[in-house]
């Protein structure tokens, strides 16, 4: 047995102020290692002064007791080095492993200069726990199967873990004055910050199979993940991030969880991917939180109050849920994917929210804005399949310009007319079910565009006569396909009636004198459809024109044939002979008269009358099918 003498060192431990020391039995542990020459501690407790040795000597020593080259007192206890002190330790290309996997026990201990163990292979368990690195600290590509443990460790400068490959690593509690980097290492099992303090942390490109922890803790510089794959759980609990976070391109497979989270700086999530549940709840992020064409299976906040601006822009969500979510300078979700359910509910911001391109399987707003005096939520170009449009008792407008619309429920304004918080503009109406809005369209008129928002955010802008042709084209099309004739027919009318105005700007506008004249033509067209059929949807209006008509030649009969029709019952002859004109294409059998003019305004009466019978089977055709 290599020992020095017969005496067991002297040195003892309290056991009663340290959880992480309650493996051990009773109050009190002693050294099992023996005394060194006259001392009554062994070489491993002696003050550095005290020694008659060279650093050396005592990492010598202690890389032999790890081997199994020497032995202590209780071989058992061979590796336990608690309290110890030492100058420094130097394992660089070292390999540690000796004829078992007991831990190298350095609870406790104090080194005054560096710790490094770069490029090692450790085949034992390292215990840190409460020791005290005054100098730096390295296991820069070292690799440790059975993991690092410094809980409540004290780390006054760098500690450097870049390239390590270990198989846990257990910081809990821990302070460190300095940064911690971690750079492309790759843990086999947990990742365990809870509690610990820290100036700075790195795991850029780290690749963690377990869960990551960094609850509880406080860090006074930025905090980066960037790049990094986490298999497990990423905990951000009850945290302090005074500086912010920068997770760009992460990967997380089993959810984000931060409660109770302060973010003092920027947060960016930006290009992450985070699998199964992620949950963020009465957090503050206290500068800009960037979660742009981030991926998560599930996400959802609720509460939580973002300072500065929050932006989701190309995100891709499976769920999303914001509830009770104060924006205070803006929130964008702009082109980003929600393929389920997207439910945003007492979401509060100052000017806009902005959905602008975003594609939703189905999308809840419930009391958007909160009562705020103002508010828009923009969803211009966006897709909704189904869902929800809210109001809040001040009322939020929506903008729906060129979005696609499904099955979607719009709540009515505070204010009438209802549908006037809404502006549809070359919006594709697809499954909307306009019968379940009917009163609403109907006390507004049938208009879909409106000029005079309540908020004023568009007011004074005037669509194009082609884009509101557009629309209500849209429109008309939209409820045609869900069989709601009644809206069809309106929405048609509104169509032709933009129509006009579209040809009125070519007439007044266009260089081309041929263009203006076909303009004008058409023009004319369209004003006579709709005078006399409601283009096509009213066959009333047929009969109504039709009875204008006869009565208007009955009057040129009157002051037109010599002699005059008399069978004594005076006008009432003339409107008959018209109405006999009109009907049969002839001039009336009891007329006689040789007037080439007379026989041809006849002809064109009778021309006249078989047209507008041919509208008003056409209109009659058209309302039945409606």
């Amino acid at each position: 047995m290599d020992r020095e003498n017969e005496d067991q060192c002297a040195y003892t431990h309290d056991l009663t102020d340290s959880d992480y020391l309650s493996d051990l039995d009773g109050d009190e542990w002693r050294c099992p290692h023996w005394s060194h020459g006259d001392h009554d501690l062994c070489l491993f407790h002696l003050a550095p002064s005290d020694r008659d040795v060279d650093p050396e000597t005592v990492v010598t020593r202690l890389r032999n007791l790890v081997t199994g080259e020497a032995d202590a007192l209780r071989p058992t206890e061979r590796l336990r080095f608690i309290g110890a002190t030492f100058r420094g330790l130097d394992f660089e290309h070292v390999v540690l492993d000796g004829p078992d996997t007991r831990p190298v026990d350095l609870r406790d201990a104090k080194f005054a200069g560096p710790v490094v163990f770069s490029h090692a292979d450790i085949e034992h368990p390292i215990r840190g726990s409460g020791a005290t690195f005054e100098a730096a600290v390295q296991f820069v590509d070292c690799e440790s199967r059975f993991g690092l443990t410094f809980n409540e460790a004290t780390f006054e400068q760098l500690l450097v873990l870049d390239d390590a490959a270990l198989g846990s690593l257990d910081c809990r509690g821990a302070d460190f004055q300095q940064l911690c980097r971690c750079r492309r290492i790759t843990v086999s099992g947990e990742v365990n910050f809870q509690g610990s303090h820290l100036e700075g942390v790195t795991f850029e490109e780290a690749t963690i199979e377990g869960d990551l922890y960094f609850s509880e803790g406080t860090y006074r510089r930025r905090a980066r993940f960037d790049g990094a794959d986490v298999g497990g759980v990423v905990s951000l609990s009850r945290a302090t991030f005074r500086n912010g976070l920068w997770a760009v391109e992460v990967t997380i497979g089993d959810g984000l969880i931060a409660n109770d989270t302060q973010f003092g700086g920027a947060v960016h999530f930006h290009e992450a991917t985070v699998s199964e549940g992620s949950r963020i709840h009465a957090t503050r992020f206290e500068s800009v939180a960037d979660f742009r064409s981030a991926t998560f299976d599930s996400l959802s906040i609720t509460p939580a109050t973002f300072d500065s601006e929050v932006r989701f822009d190309g995100a891709r969500f499976a769920e999303l849920n914001l509830d009770s979510v104060a924006a205070l300078a803006g929130i964008s979700l702009a082109e980003c994917a929600v393929t389920d359910t997207a439910s945003l509910a007492d979401v509060t911001f100052p000017e806009m929210l902005d959905c602008r391109g975003a594609d939703f399987q189905t999308l809840v707003i419930e009391d958007p804005g909160h009562d705020a005096d103002h508010g828009m939520i923009d969803l211009g170009g966006s897709t909704i399949k189904s869902g929800r449009f809210g109001q809040s008792l001040g009322g939020v407008v929506y903008d729906l310009e060129r979005a696609t619309l499904g099955s979607v429920v719009l709540e009515e304004g505070p204010t009438p007319p209802p549908l006037r918080w809404y502006r549809f503009l070359r919006t594709d109406f697809e499954g909307f079910d306009f019968s379940s809005h009917k009163l609403a369209f109907a006390e507004s008129g049938w208009q879909l565009h409106s000029s005079n928002d309540p908020r004023g955010v568009w007011t004074g802008t005037t669509p194009s006569a082609v884009d509101l042709e557009v629309t209500y084209l849209k429109a008309k099309t939209g409820a045609s396909n869900t069989g709601d004739s009644e809206a069809a027919s309106h929405f048609y009318r509104k169509e032709m009636a933009y129509r006009r105005r579209k040809y009125l700007s070519q007439v007044r506008g266009d260089p081309r004198l041929e263009r203006r004249l076909k303009a004008g033509i058409l023009t004319l067209f369209n004003l006579f459809m709709g005078a006399t059929t409601g283009h096509g949807e009213r066959a009333r209006r047929v009969v109504s024109s039709s009875m204008i008509v006869i009565a208007g030649f009955a009057i040129v009969y009157w002051q037109a044939l010599q002699p005059p029709v008399a069978t004594g019952d005076g006008a009432l002859d003339y409107l008959a002979l018209s109405a006999q004109i009109f009907l049969t294409f002839v001039l009336g059998t009891d007329v006689e008269t040789s007037s080439l003019l007379l026989t041809g305004t006849a002809a064109v009466e009778g021309f006249i009358g078989a047209f507008f019978i041919a509208l008003f089977v056409f209109a009659l055709t058209r309302s039945i099918k409606r």
